[in-house]
């Protein structure tokens, strides 16, 4: 289940329906009907203001934060089924794919005000899934290639060209710096000029998405190892021991205050984003709490489970539907 935090509420989009908690208690404050079973999966695309704003059921629905009102309702073309989105300053980009021809195509829909659209462009992408990641004004999608958009009209930025060779799963952008993992490292992308592009951590198979701190540290994962790097240099500021107990099962990283917290099978793991001057540094053992959805014997598979933090408290969202809080280790 992934949610967004939009404080007081906790926003979150199940399998077929949206639901919104209190994000001090977890009480459920209301939740929608759940969508047809040919629908696909609900997600929340943005939450602004008072409004929700998230696809379900085949439509781009708004929805009251404060008791699940629709306020507007927009069918999606039939047959097609939305692979990411993002938001920015009220306009909602997002790319789909139509079933049967598999053409795809990324949009930008204005949410506030009139509610209208931006604009719409084809996108020649053969990948079947699409990542979309924006700052700056530039939109930037991820699929078999890197693609860069001027956000205001969808059109490419003079002397910029499409990327092709770079493995790019979980990509994460930072100002004009585009991190992408692979199965050897990770590849920082200049997205003013996509053929200039750095590589880190060789032999790395990243296996979640990295997490970048304000000072410039790009935190990544493999199974068994977690390390921190310098964004501009590539530098190895520490790593934690190979195989550490427990690293095998943890998943993608998270800041939360001075700490790089990680979902373990049973719990949370934490990390101090600065450690002692030895380069090493180790867990501080994984914390438990109360209604976590694992029996004896049988942990979670991190990878299922979305974790947000805000200062120093987490919330975790399940596949089963569960919603947790707490604070983090």
């Amino acid at each position: 289940m992934e949610c967004v935090l939009a404080d007081p509420s906790l926003v979150c989009g199940g399998p077929r329906r949206i639901t919104v908690l209190d994000a001090a208690n977890g009480e459920q404050r209301w939740r929608t009907e759940p969508g047809g079973a040919g629908g696909g999966p609900a997600s929340v695309a943005a939450v602004i203001g008072t409004t929700v704003y998230a696809f379900q059921d085949g439509a781009l629905v708004a929805l009251g934060l404060d008791d699940g009102a629709r306020k507007w309702r927009e069918p999606l073309p039939e047959g097609t089924r939305v692979t990411d989105s993002v938001e920015s300053d009220g306009v909602l980009y997002y790319a789909t794919r139509a079933t049967g021809t598999g053409a795809a195509r990324i949009i930008a829909h204005r949410l506030t005000g009139s509610h209208t659209g931006v604009w719409d462009k084809p996108w020649s992408e053969g990948a079947t899934t699409a990542q979309l990641a924006l700052a700056d004004g530039r939109l930037v999608a991820v699929g078999a290639g890197i693609t860069v958009l001027k956000s205001t009209d969808g059109t490419p930025p003079a002397d910029v060209a499409a990327a092709d060779d770079i493995t790019c799963r979980n990509p994460v952008l930072k100002g004009r710096n585009l991190l992408c993992s692979g199965p050897d490292g990770l590849t920082v992308v200049d997205v003013t000029d996509p053929g200039s592009h750095r590589s880190y951590a060789p032999g790395v198979d990243i296996a979640y998405r990295p997490t970048v701190s304000r000072d410039g540290t790009i935190v990544i994962s493999d199974k068994k190892q977690v390390y921190a790097l310098g964004l501009f240099d590539g530098r190895l500021v520490w790593s934690t021991t190979e195989a550490s107990e427990g690293l095998e099962t943890e998943g993608a990283p998270v800041l939360a205050g001075d700490r790089v917290v990680l979902v373990a099978g049973y719990g949370t793991d934490a990390l101090d984003l600065k450690p002692p001057d030895t380069g090493k540094v180790e867990s501080v053992g994984v914390k438990q709490y109360t209604g976590w959805p694992a029996p004896p014997g049988d942990p979670l598979d991190p990878a299922t489970v979305s974790l947000i933090a805000q200062g120093d408290v987490l919330f975790m969202g399940f596949a089963d539907g569960t919603v947790l809080s707490g604070n983090a280790p």
